[in-house]
Parts: structure tokens; sequence; C-alpha cells
């Protein structure tokens, strides 16, 4: 198993390429992002060698421990956000409005295609986060906190 998850990891690199998925995620289509994810769940079949129809896919990415695409998608655009608003990337983040407890507001859409941009649908989600999470002192202590809990849209 350790061999063929080496392979995964290494060949398909989603890993190395996770610093983008808050980029790409915004204009690809949902075919595009279900197709990645397909490649994804097969890849979980050939690492632990399980092709039966009545095996349960979802469980095999659990047994991995491995995160959904979106899942990293969101972890990513999470991440970045932290920097933005810490200062840690040059991004102007003036139009940035915070609120009570570590909160953003999330600015008007007009659109489908802006409310699904990178800011308003990254507030959203930071604005779920429990407030310790948002209150982290580091990039890394706010990553380990976001491992610890589930990210869902």
């Amino acid at each position: 198993m350790d061999k063929r998850q080496h392979l995964y990891l290494s060949c398909l690199g989603f890993h190395r390429a996770q610093y983008l998925a808050h980029v790409f995620f915004y204009v690809i289509s949902k075919s595009h992002s279900y197709q990645l994810e397909r490649v994804q769940r097969s890849a979980a079949c050939y690492v632990l060698n399980d092709y039966s129809p009545y095996s349960s896919v979802t469980a095999m990415l659990n047994l991995l421990k491995w995160q959904t695409l979106e899942q990293r998608r969101n972890q990513a655009s999470l991440i970045m956000l932290y920097k933005i608003s810490h200062n840690l990337v040059a991004v102007d983040h003036t139009h940035l409005i915070q609120s009570r407890n570590h909160n953003f507001i999330v600015p008007f859409s007009r659109t489908q295609y802006h409310s699904n941009s990178f800011f308003p649908h990254t507030i959203r989600l930071w604005n779920a986060l429990p407030v310790d999470i948002k209150a982290s002192r580091s990039p890394e202590s706010f990553a380990q906190g976001l491992m610890s809990i589930s990210l869902k849209p």
C-alpha cells in the first residue's frame, strides 16, 4: 500500500499543486472539478487494490486519511485569507471589513460568478470557523486548527 500511495502522490502531484487550489477552483467548471475528484477516487481504489463494485470509495478515502479535493481547496483558500488578513502576503485587503469575533463582512455580489469568487466564498467559510481558530497567532497553528475540523461549504 505504501508504494502505491507514494506513486499516486508523486506522479499526480496534487499535493504540489495545492498552492494554486484557491485560484483555479473558481474558474473551472463543475464537470472538471468532478473529473478531478474522480481521479482521486480511482487512485484510492488503486492504492488499496480494491476494485469491487460493492466497496465504498468514501470509506477507502477515510481509511487512507485523504481529504477530498474540495476540502483541500477550502483549506488552502482559508490559509491564504489568513495570510492576507495578517499582511503575510502582498495582496490588497483594504476592502476586507472586520466585524465581531474575527469575522469579515461578505462583499455584496450582483452575480453568481462573483459570489463564488475567492473573497466572498472564502469569507463565508472563514465566518463559520470557531473563534479560537480564527484567532491563531501563526499560519502554522491556524493550519493545524483547520485540520481538527471538517471544512464543508
